[in-house]
């Protein structure tokens, strides 16, 4: 006489997994591996004796959470003021837990200046120094871990192009009116 068990779980998109039996005098424990964190899965333990099955039990089970994937799109987006940062991403991960919630680190010199978190994973950054390197650092949560590697981004402001204009602007009128006083001189100095 011989007592066995048998056990399997399945999920509709991850198909089915075979389980190792662990065999104890009191009764049977199933372990089984590479199951998907945070889903759905039909399990069933199937006991044989002497190669006929005595008894099947179904039990519907939901794996733990686990670590979501990582982001592997994040863009700058450009055209936009000079002291302004834009970046979004797209996330078609596996998130693994209950939570979709993106988060994004603006540094400069190993420093965070500001933190942002958004259902979606779009952030503006405003009134940034100009003709400055910032480094950028999104991950996605999911209620209960962050991604493993952040997605980072170093990104530099420009330089104040209106201050620039302004400047040119002035020492133009300045040039301009120095020349006017030269020629007015020295048209002046010729009629004596």
């Amino acid at each position: 006489m011989r007592l066995s068990y048998h056990c399997s779980c399945q999920n509709k998109t991850h198909g089915v997994k075979q389980g190792n039996v662990n065999k104890q005098p009191a009764g049977g424990e199933c372990d089984i591996y590479g199951l998907k964190p945070f889903t759905s899965y039909t399990c069933n333990v199937t006991s044989n004796y002497n190669n006929k099955k005595v008894n099947q039990t179904q039990v519907i089970v939901e794996t733990k959470p686990g670590v979501p994937d990582d982001i592997n799109s994040l863009r700058l987006h450009g055209d936009t003021d000079n002291n302004v940062i834009k970046v979004t991403c797209k996330y078609d991960g596996n998130l693994n837990g209950p939570q979709r919630i993106f988060k994004a680190n603006l540094t400069y010199g190993g420093v965070i200046l500001e933190k942002d978190q958004q259902r979606r994973c779009g952030f503006e950054f405003k009134d940034l120094s100009y003709s400055t390197t910032y480094v950028v650092t999104v991950l996605v949560y999911n209620g209960h871990f962050h991604s493993a590697n952040p997605e980072i981004l170093s990104v530099s402001t420009r330089y104040n192009d209106k201050a620039v204009n302004g400047i040119l602007i002035f020492l133009i009128i300045v040039v301009v009116v120095t020349l006017i006083l030269i020629i007015y001189k020295n048209a002046d100095s010729l009629r004596m």
